[in-house]
């Protein structure tokens, strides 16, 4: 464990790295459901809001501050 980000930059960057690894997971997931059509529906869902925030904090780490 790295402890606790100092930084606003450190921290998006924690929370970009941990977004990143549910978007792994999810993917991962919705390969082990496919028999599963409600199950894969679900996790396809959960899938874009984790990218979506994937997408966002890319956003925010690309401005200057």
């Amino acid at each position: 464990l790295g402890g606790v980000p100092r930084t606003p930059e450190k921290m998006l960057a924690q929370a970009l790295e941990d977004e990143a690894t549910a978007v792994r997971l999810y993917e991962a997931a919705i390969a082990l459901a496919k028999k599963d059509i409600a199950l894969r529906e679900t996790l396809v869902h959960l899938l874009k809001e984790e990218q979506a925030g994937v997408d966002e904090l890319k956003m925010l780490l690309a401005k200057p501050a």
